[in-house]
Parts: C-alpha cells; sequence; structure tokens
C-alpha cells in the first residue's frame, strides 16, 4: 500500500532502473528512436570529406529534425519522466516537454547557420516564452510535492468515511512524499488502532527524527482530516528465501536452487492432474522474470522433485502482486499430505491482524513453525538475486502478536513454504521471503484459481 523508495544518491542510479522488469513494447521503439536520431545527428555535424555522400554543410532543418526524433525517443524510452507522484500521466509535464522542445527546435534551426549568438536576435517576447517554461515547471513541481494533493480522490470519497476507508485514503495521498521525504520509511500501511484509522511506517532503521506524528487527509475540496501515524523501527529488509540445498523441489540449473513445496493441486476439470506449487524464483535461480512455459509438456522446461525427475513447469507466475510456479509431475511420488478443507482459502482481512490470528508456517509434512499475522496489503520492498521488486498485497506474520518485538519465523530455503490458519488449517498464502524481524506471505488463492487449480 505504498511506494517504496529509490536512491536519491545520483551516483548510484542506472540509466535504466534495474527494477523496472522487462522493457515493454514502447520503450523499445523509444530506445531505437534515440539511436537513430544520435546516428542521424553525428552523420549530419561529420566533416566533409569523411564520407563522400555527406553534404558541405548540414541544413538547420535536418539538425533540428534530429534533435526531435531523439527527444521523442526519450518521451517513450523513459515515460515515467512524463508521469506524477500517483504514476499517472501528466498533462502539465507533457505540456512543459513540448514546449521546451519547440522551443529547443526553434533555436537549433534558426542558430545553425548563424555564426554568433547575437546575430539569433532573442527579443523580449522569446523571454518571456522562456520565463513561461521555467514558471511551468515550477509550478508544476510545487503542486505534485504538496502533501495533501491526491488527483481526483475527494471525488470519490464517500460524506460519511469508515475507519478502513479513510486508513486506506491516507496511504494512497500520502505514502509517496513520506517515501520522498523520509528514505528509511520502508513500508507504509492502513491498519487500525482502538477502531481508528492508523497509517503504520515501517522503518529499515531506528531513526524516527521528523517522522510524521500525523497525516492529512484530503476529504473534499476545502475539507481535511488527520490520521495519526505508528512507526517500526528496525523492521530489516526482506529477501527471498530459496536456493539452499536440501530443499524438495528445484529447477534444472547447476549447481541446484531449491525451494519448498506450499501444496499439491490438481485442475478442476482434469482430476488426474497432480501439480506441486512453489515459488517461482526457485525456477529463475533467485532472479525476477518470467520463465516462458511450451504448450506441449515436450517443450516445459524441467523440474525435479527429490530424489528424481517428477515432472516439468507448467504455471509461472512473476509480477508485483505474485511469485509462484505449479510443477506438473509425471506421477504422484510425494506421498500423502496434510488434507486441506473443503473450502481450503483463508482470506486475510484486518480482523485477522487487530486479532493477532495465530498461523503456522510448514516447511514439510512433518515441521510447522508457529507465527501470527501482523499486517496485511502491505507493499514491500524485496531483495532479489540482483535486484529489489516493489511487491504488493503482501501479509506480514512474525514470532509474537507484537510487531514491535517479533521476529522472523523463516530461513533459507524456506521459499515455497505453505502459511496455514493454526486452526482451521485453511490455507493464508505462500512464504516469499524474510527480515530479521518478519517473514513476508503471498496469498495464491486468485492466482491458482485463475489457472483452474485448487488444492487436494
Amino acid at each position: 500500500m505504498d511506494l517504496l523508495r529509490k536512491t536519491d544518491d545520483p551516483s548510484k542510479r542506472d540509466i535504466i532502473s534495474r527494477d523496472e522488469g522487462d522493457l515493454t513494447l514502447l520503450q523499445m521503439v523509444g530506445f531505437c528512436l534515440i539511436a537513430c536520431g544520435l546516428i542521424f545527428f553525428v552523420w549530419l555535424i561529420l566533416p566533409t570529406g569523411w564520407i563522400p555522400w555527406i553534404p558541405a554543410m548540414a541544413s538547420s532543418s535536418s539538425v533540428a529534425f534530429g534533435f526531435f526524433l531523439t527527444m521523442l525517443g526519450v518521451a517513450f524510452a523513459f515515460p515515467d519522466m512524463l508521469q506524477d507522484h500517483t504514476k499517472e500521466m501528466s498533462t502539465m509535464r507533457i505540456v512543459v516537454f513540448m514546449v521546451a522542445n519547440v522551443i529547443c527546435m526553434l533555436l537549433i534551426k534558426m542558430g545553425w547557420e548563424l555564426p554568433t549568438l547575437d546575430a539569433i536576435g532573442l527579443n523580449g517576447y522569446w523571454v518571456a516564452i522562456v520565463g513561461f517554461l521555467f514558471g511551468a515547471k515550477v509550478t508544476q513541481a510545487v503542486l505534485e510535492n504538496l502533501p495533501w494533493t491526491g488527483r481526483a480522490v475527494h471525488n470519490a470519497i464517500p460524506s460519511v468515511i469508515g475507519a478502513e476507508d479513510l486508513a486506506r485514503i491516507a496511504v494512497a495521498q500520502n505514502s509517496e512524499w513520506i517515501k520522498q521525504r523520509h528514505p528509511n520509511v520502508v513500508g507504509v500501511s492502513d491498519t487500525l488502532h482502538e477502531g481508528r484509522a492508523q497509517v503504520t511506517l515501517y522503518l529499515s532503521d531506528n531513526n524516527t527524527a521528523h517522522l510524521p506524528k500525523k497525516v492529512k487527509v484530503l476529504t473534499g475540496p476545502n475539507s481535511t482530516l488527520e490520521v495519526p501515524t505508528e512507526w517500526i523501527p528496525d523492521s530489516g529488509s526482506p529477501r527471498i528465501q530459496g536456493g539452499v540445498p536440501g530443499q524438495l523441489i528445484r529447477g534444472d540449473g547447476v549447481p541446484p536452487y531449491w525451494g519448498t513445496v506450499c501444496c499439491l493441486v490438481t485442475k478442476k476439470d482434469d482430476p488426474h492432474y497432480i501439480g506441486a506449487v512453489t515459488s517461482g524464483h526457485v525456477f529463475t535461480r533467485g532472479e525476477f522474470r518470467t520463465v516462458s512455459v511450451g504448450a506441449g509438456m515436450a517443450g516445459k522446461p524441467p523440474a525435479f522433485v527429490q530424489p528424481d525427475l517428477q515432472g516439468v513447469l507448467d504455471v509461472h507466475v512473476m509480477r508485483s502482486d505474485q511469485d509462484l510456479a505449479v510443477v506438473q509431475l509425471t506421477k504422484d511420488t510425494l506421498g500423502a499430505t496434510a488434507p486441506f478443507p473443503p473450502e481450503p482459502y483463508h482470506p486475510v482481512s484486518i480482523n485477522d491482524v487487530l486479532g493477532s490470528t495465530e498461523v503456522r508456517v510448514r516447511t514439510d509434512d512433518k515441521h510447522s513453525t508457529p507465527a501470527f499475522i501482523l499486517d496485511q496489503g502491505v507493499s514491500y520492498e524485496v531483495q532479489y538475486r540482483s535486484m529489489k521488486k516493489l511487491m504488493r498485497g503482501v501479509i506480514i506474520i512474525g514470532s509474537t502478536p507484537d510487531r514491535r518485538s517479533s521476529r522472523t519465523v523463516s530461513s533459507g530455503g524456506n521459499s515455497g513454504s505453505c502459511v496455514v490458519h493454526a486452526t482451521t488449517g485453511r490455507i493464508i498464502g505462500m512464504l516469499l521471503g524474510g527480515s530479521s524481524k518478519f517473514s513476508f506471505v503471498l496469498p495464491i488463492q486468485n492466482t491458482l484459481e485463475m489457472n483452474g487449480l485448487k488444492p487436494i
């Protein structure tokens, strides 16, 4: 429920952010346009005689076109520069970007063939245009960084707001500026305290200086409410927990990268189908990427279940709210597993957080670790092998009902473990990873049902 920070140190930033996943088609088109524009521009400015067909002097229109081509590619390749803090396209940013490019193109066209800057003849009108451009940029920056800014949020807010809804709106309107101003805030969640809305801030360290004690919520064009905050220091940085030898399931890589089996599933329309569910990163060796799964058995990547080859990778889902794989077994050799109730899932709600519902982390059929639900629906930045990925809808569990004194209940090799309700045995979700203080779980019900699968 928050958008977590990226580094504010320019020396540590990449030209292409490594945690953004695969490039979109428009981004690839953008990089191609940038390359074409730069090549065209270099071709125009090379001295006459180097290449026989280069003209004696590149025309100003040609140079301006090369600039336009490059900047058009920049817009496609880096779309986030045209997005505001809500990650939506900003009309103001688009207008400022267009006006700036038009001014640059006109100056290039006018000044390319002139000997001095004075010959361009900038007058008061041009100064006014440049002043408007910078004024628009300043206005955009000010408006986008106001703490109460929430695009059209008040239009969707009812006249009577419940505590849960108020907490969610508070996170939606304030998580971005909190993250920008306080880099040690690694998680923001909507919670309740004594029946009232509250915003919980998870900190990577114990530095609570200047953290807001309350946040404002815009509830209408001229009305605001205040919601108190709760701070959880030293929450740590979660990471996936696969790859440790001796677990149950792995892909075909060398050396082996192991994970734990969450549960067995079958297809609703094929009772002979048997699959083993585990974490998706087990088959990417800890990387955040999707594995292509072929249509037929022969084209699917092989998978191993101790001790022998048992099946093929049939389902693989890696996205911001899911990290899951299903291995279709050629035969059921895992033995009997603990059966699930007729209604196999327990959807986690705020009541589980308020009541600190007890759960069990099943690392195998014989061993389980007790834990408690501490939060739900949280967004957290999880460390994969070579990148950090913002994962959404995370359920946080810990060793005690108190978030401040909790410790992790998982360790290396536990990725894919099944987390079940301690009393009913229904599935809460599948273990993703852990930090020194918490363990992190992702719900799996929606993903399995979308693929026609059900636990057995």
